[in-house]
């Protein structure tokens, strides 16, 4: 017996979520299709980039034009004054006086009474008990008017003439000062404040480089020398070491001169008798000069308190013969030329404010000694 069945319908839900499931991978085809094109767009965009900046540094584009007169010194003006002499330029504090770079201090004129006023009443008078030899080291310059009894730097003060040839001056004042004083406060490290240092007499100036390391308490580890004229120039930029790591004083002072066997001058180049001679003297003892330095250090510097002399090292003497054999080398500078056109190329290098105007010194045996 056969039997008709008959087929239900199928439910209409299932059609719809047959629909959306192809709908959703058509979806997710066209998608991965769009993302794959862009990424091809974006890498030929990315070579076109290439290639145009490759080519821009070739060829100079259109829209960079080459700067006016004007604008190119305005940028070699603030390049010297990065760089040059100008930003390395040393001055004295009026207040501490101290060796700082004029950038950074303040300049004001010797006429803002206001800034004037202001130095008067943070800096005080002067200590009636200093000795008057001090007082009148530190007293101010009379163009100063308004610190006649305050202590300051004189070094600190510059003068210059005005558009009318009037005498007038400047003063310099470093930046940590000037922020002490205007903010009405003592400076720490202010000559007025007690932190001075007193200077030699005329007399006992002059110091070769052995009498000095007989009087001092600490001993100087390098020193640099500029020689002027000849055929010697100037240095621009050098270094200088210092071993101030002072023990006790009977300890250093009187120091032997035969006990500094690695102390020796060496003469590299081509020198005139003059500059033998002159280098020569700069290294002789003289006895008395010595004496009288030691006694005025005893006097004026209570460090010096505990320092007994020692007759037999102040009366050591080195004669000019001496010194030359034992002190002094000449080395030949085969590369004369080359270091002589190579200083000149550097000098020339940023034209700055420097020294080098004082390169051709007319007297050859001009010394100049930078600590």
């Amino acid at each position: 017996m056969v039997t008709n069945q008959r087929r239900l319908p199928e439910n209409d839900d299932d059609d719809d979520d047959l629909l959306q499931h192809l709908d959703v991978a058509f979806k997710r085809e066209k998608w991965q299709a769009w993302q794959k094109e862009s990424r091809s767009r974006k890498r030929a965009e990315n070579e076109r980039a290439f290639h145009d900046t490759m080519n821009a540094r070739v060829s100079v584009p259109k829209y960079l034009h080459p700067v006016s007169d004007k604008q190119h010194k305005q940028c070699m003006k603030l390049l010297q004054l990065a760089l040059g002499a100008e930003g390395l330029d040393e001055c004295v504090c009026l207040v501490c006086d101290r060796l700082v770079l004029r950038r950074d201090s303040v300049r004001n004129e010797a006429t803002d009474w206001q800034y004037i006023d202001l130095l008067r009443r943070n800096l005080g008078k002067a200590a009636v008990d200093l000795p008057e030899r001090l007082v009148n080291q530190y007293s101010a310059p009379p163009i100063l008017q308004g610190l006649e009894k305050v202590l300051v730097s004189p070094r600190g003060v510059h003068y210059y003439s005005d558009d009318k040839d009037c005498p007038d001056a400047w003063i310099c004042v470093c930046s940590d000062c000037d922020k002490s004083i205007r903010s009405q406060q003592l400076p720490k490290f202010a000559v007025a404040n007690g932190f001075f240092i007193g200077a030699l007499p005329k007399s006992l100036r002059g110091l070769t480089l052995p009498e000095r390391f007989m009087t001092q308490l600490a001993s100087i580890g390098a020193v640099t020398r500029v020689m002027r004229g000849g055929r010697h120039r100037c240095i621009r930029s050098h270094c200088v070491a210092f071993d101030c790591t002072p023990g006790p004083p009977v300890s250093l002072l009187p120091r032997s001169l035969s006990d500094v066997e690695a102390y020796r001058v060496v003469m590299v180049g081509d020198f005139t008798e003059a500059q033998t001679k002159k280098i020569k003297k700069m290294h002789r003892i003289r006895n008395q000069l010595v004496r009288n330095v030691f006694n005025f250090y005893k006097a004026y510097n209570h460090l010096y308190d505990d320092v007994l002399p020692n007759d037999e090292v102040l009366d050591s003497y080195y004669s000019d013969e001496m010194i030359a054999q034992h002190f002094v080398d000449f080395a030949d500078d085969d590369d004369d030329a080359f270091y002589d056109d190579a200083i000149c190329a550097e000098q020339e290098s940023v034209r700055g404010n420097s020294d080098s105007w004082n390169g051709g010194e007319a007297d050859e045996q001009n010394v100049l000694e930078r600590r």
